[in-house]
């Protein structure tokens, strides 16, 4: 017997009354189901290979056991029964999220599926599944680098992944790993494009229908708006496979008009029955969804988005030569963020924000990594003022292993965001945070506790929590700290066995 890893909006919340809608942190309680699952059957073999590539091993995942109190077992705890064990260990509902330091929140009803541990997980029991994974594009960034871990971590498992993409301008580095993975098929799509077109469109959907009849896949996990659109009707007409979709954040706000994103909503309204599962980084971006009645509460599981935490062990190691590298000075204090330059990214307030705080503060420094149509609009606003250099803007995209060493403070101000893949980056670099109240931030950051928090669009509150972090260092250190003992929840390996889990209970 096995139980669905994550959060869930379920049955038994709605039995219970609790509603969904009240937002994080106004201590509204978060009922969940855990639903017993049990392995689905494979549909049959998959078809003869589009690409072959050589192998190579890339991740390998690590999950502690949950007490029968529900509580991680985590370091300098006995083993209670594994979650996952053949043995038929319990999670109790009453069960509250364990924060990383092992302390119990103060949140009922909500089970968090525990910490991480350096004991190696064996291979998920139960038949070998072909899974098909569907995303428009591959291009650097959370919602590419996420599917290419969770078709790794399928494949390492022993099942049959193909993953199936349109053209990629700048392919994250995740890809190459990808095919070399044993058990991992790429396929490319060229008519599959982000931009509304409807002949590529047409094109893309028919390919879409073509490969799912062609093959007989157990599993269809659509990504990203564009493909889950496709990707659900297609595989509504030409298969009975059911379908996980992902949207890794949505289009709610922030992005389009008024209209446009009307067109959006009533569009994912229509779309989300076509799916058994959808899969949200956040709290939060399920009661957004069901805010504007797209899905329904038992439809929705949260499952955290994860990185490879291996590159940032010894960013300390690395910091001397990457201040070097960005001419930094020893006593420079470092703001630095890593997004792509656009509206949505808040990088205007931000620089706005870092101008008020640099006025009395001459040793202030802003690193921005990453480009976008905003680069030459940030360069003026920073020669306007007198600041050129001290803003350094990389104009291309960096490695944030190699960027984030450098940094004294990370700021990601978004207005919009699914989960901040950057900020669980940066908070395993060991940096103190600061972060809008937006999207899935604030429970990234456990409402505060490992970063400050700022309404979007205000750049005076962003300029005071600069001047806060440089002007109390033990503050900040503790920030730091707090977020690198916070951040080894958000392994890859987790998040890759819980999307499996996922499945079995779809299939079950």
């Amino acid at each position: 017997m096995r139980f669905v890893c994550g959060e869930q909006f379920g049955a038994a919340a709605r039995r219970r009354g609790a509603g969904c809608a009240d937002r994080v942190g106004h201590g509204a309680q978060r009922p969940i189901a855990l639903r017993a699952s049990r392995p689905g059957r494979s549909r049959g073999a998959q078809g003869a290979p589009l690409l072959a590539l050589p192998a190579r091993p890339l991740l390998a995942p690590h999950v502690s056991a949950i007490g029968r109190d529900g509580r991680s077992a985590g370091p300098g705890r006995s083993g209670a029964p594994d979650a996952t064990a053949a043995d038929g260990g319990t999670v109790s509902r009453a069960a509250r999220p364990a924060h990383a330091n092992g302390s119990v929140a103060r949140r009922p009803g909500l089970v968090w599926a525990g910490t991480l541990e350096t004991r190696p997980r064996p291979r998920a029991a139960g038949p070998s599944l072909s899974i098909l994974h569907l995303i428009t594009r591959l291009d650097r960034g959370g919602s590419s680098d996420c599917t290419l871990l969770q078709a790794i971590a399928a494949a390492r498992r022993g099942h049959r992944v193909t993953l199936a993409f349109g053209p990629s301008t700048a392919p994250s580095p995740l890809l190459i790993e990808a095919g070399r993975q044993p058990g991992l098929e790429i396929v490319s799509m060229p008519w599959l494009r982000r931009e509304v077109s409807p002949l590529d469109d047409a094109r893309a959907f028919v390919g879409l229908v073509r490969l799912l009849r062609a093959r007989r896949f157990d599993i269809v996990h659509t990504h990203t708006s564009k493909a889950g659109a496709l990707g659900r009707l297609a595989a509504a007409l030409a298969t009975r496979s059911p379908v996980v979709h992902q949207p890794h954040g949505h289009l709610f706000y922030g992005y389009h008009g008024c209209i446009t994103t009307r067109l959006v909503i009533l569009a994912e309204r229509l779309l989300a029955p076509l799916a058994a599962r959808q899969i949200v980084l956040s709290w939060r971006g399920a009661e957004e969804h069901l805010a504007r009645r797209v899905g329904r509460p038992g439809q929705f599981t949260v499952v955290r988005s994860g990185i490879d935490l291996r590159p940032f062990r010894r960013t300390r190691d690395l910091r001397d030569a990457s201040r070097a590298r960005l001419g930094l000075r020893p006593d420079d204090f470092a703001v630095g963020t890593l997004c792509r330059l656009e509206p949505i990214k808040g990088v205007v307030d931000l620089l706005d924000g870092f101008l008020q705080a640099a006025v009395h503060r001459p040793r202030l420094r802003l690193l921005v990594g990453g480009d976008g149509p905003l680069k030459e609009r940030l360069l003026s606003v920073a020669r306007r003022a007198g600041a050129e250099k001290r803003v350094t803007i990389t104009g291309s995209w960096v490695a944030a292993h190699d960027f984030l060493p450098a940094l004294d403070l990370f700021a990601l101000v978004s207005h919009n965001e699914g989960m901040g893949r950057a900020l669980v980056e940066s908070m395993a670099a060991g940096l103190p945070i600061l972060a809008t109240n937006v999207g899935g931030m604030p429970e990234v950051l456990q409402e505060g506790r490992a970063g400050l928090l700022v309404p979007p669009g205000d750049p005076r509150a962003i300029a005071s929590a600069i001047a806060r972090l440089m002007d109390d260092a033990r503050l900040a250190r503790d920030l730091g700290r707090r977020a690198r003992v916070r951040a080894i929840v958000f392994g890859a390996g987790r998040m890759g066995h819980a999307v499996l889990r996922v499945y079995r209970e779809v299939l079950s």
